[in-house]
């Protein structure tokens, strides 16, 4: 819907169909899990959807053709970082 819109305005297809799709997805739901884990005070999970969200929005300034690469380094920095943050807290509370 979103893509219409912005079609029937006048952005450019690079806009349209390159940068919108990799960017808003990741940003809507990683906002709203940074939300939900600082409310809950998950310091792993608010920092890897901390980590996704500004990945993505570094990807909607480097342009079209590199926002999905840039996009899937975030969401890999944050699955690592998350991943990381887990297993310290596992072997700190000696469950490893």
């Amino acid at each position: 819907m979103i893509q219409g819109a912005l079609k029937e305005y006048g952005a450019s297809a690079a806009i349209v169909y390159g940068m919108i799709p990799a960017a808003a997805p990741l940003i809507i739901i990683g906002t709203t899990v940074v939300v939900i884990a600082a409310s809950k005070s998950d310091w792993p999970a608010f920092g890897a959807a901390l980590a996704v969200v500004t990945g993505v929005v570094v990807g909607l300034f480097v342009g079209p053709i590199d926002a999905w690469p840039v996009a899937g380094i975030g969401l890999f920095v944050g699955v690592v970082g998350y991943a990381a943050a887990t297993a310290w807290q596992n072997r700190a509370a000696g469950r490893a």
